[in-house]
Parts: C-alpha cells; sequence; structure tokens
C-alpha cells in the first residue's frame, strides 16, 4: 500500500500499477447502508469526509474498497497542497479514486485476481461523472 519511486515506468503482461494520486488512501467500508473511511492505520476518516461518505452510501451494497481521496485544483490537477489543507479551506474538488474491491456481498475478494477484481468493481460502482 505504498508508493515506490521510480526512475521510469515499467510494463509487462504480468504486472499492473495504479496511479499515485497525491491523496489519502483510504478503506471504505460500507455495510448495511453505514460508510466507515478508514486509513491504512485504521484511523477512522469518515466525520472528516462525510460527503464522501454520502456518496458511498448510495451504492447500496455491501462491500469493502479501496481507493484514494484526492483533491483537485482549478484545472483538474491532483494537489497534495490543497489535500493537505481541504478540512481547513474547502479549496478544490474532492473526489474518491476507487481502485480495488476488497469484500463483497460476504465474500472476501482479495484471493481473486487483481483484474477480476478490477472487473468486478466496473460491474458494481456506479459510474462517476469525473
Amino acid at each position: 500500500m505504498l508508493a515506490t519511486l521510480i526512475e521510469a515506468p515499467f510494463d509487462g503482461d504480468d504486472w499492473i500499477y495504479e496511479i499515485k494520486w497525491d491523496g489519502y488512501r483510504m478503506i471504505s467500508h460500507i455495510i448495511n447502508n453505514e460508510v466507515e473511511l478508514t486509513t491504512r492505520n485504521l484511523n477512522s476518516y469518515t466525520s472528516k469526509y462525510p460527503q464522501i461518505a454520502a456518496e458511498l452510501v448510495k451504492f447500496k451494497k455491501n462491500i469493502v474498497i479501496d481507493g484514494e481521496i484526492v483533491v483537485l485544483d482549478s484545472e483538474g490537477n491532483p494537489s497534495f497542497q490543497l489535500m493537505q489543507n481541504y478540512l481547513r479551506t474547502m479549496k478544490g474538488t474532492i473526489v474518491y479514486y476507487i481502485f480495488d474491491i476488497l469484500w463483497y456481498d460476504g465474500y472476501i475478494t482479495e484471493k481473486i485476481p487483481l483484474i477480476t477484481r478490477k472487473e468486478l468493481l466496473e460491474q458494481v460502482i456506479p459510474k462517476s461523472k469525473l
């Protein structure tokens, strides 16, 4: 779950990677229409980002997802500085990029290949305007 700095991007048939958006990594538990946002250290951020929790509860699914909360600047680019100041200034557009599904409706999905989980994620998560 930690980003690794490399000299140049790589590619290969047996590799998949995620973009590091300069935000906060967040695991979201959506169970029985209740949402809990937690960091990888299990700190709750639900009360800090109620607008994200309010959108996630609309999924109407029992699911655990992994993603990154990001604040975009006026040009639509991620800004870690805006992210760090967002709770105080509320400047920028806050988004939650979801990139993995860890649990779905009683089934642990972590042992399923990542590419299959991404396909499942596309089926169960509503499309966003962004």
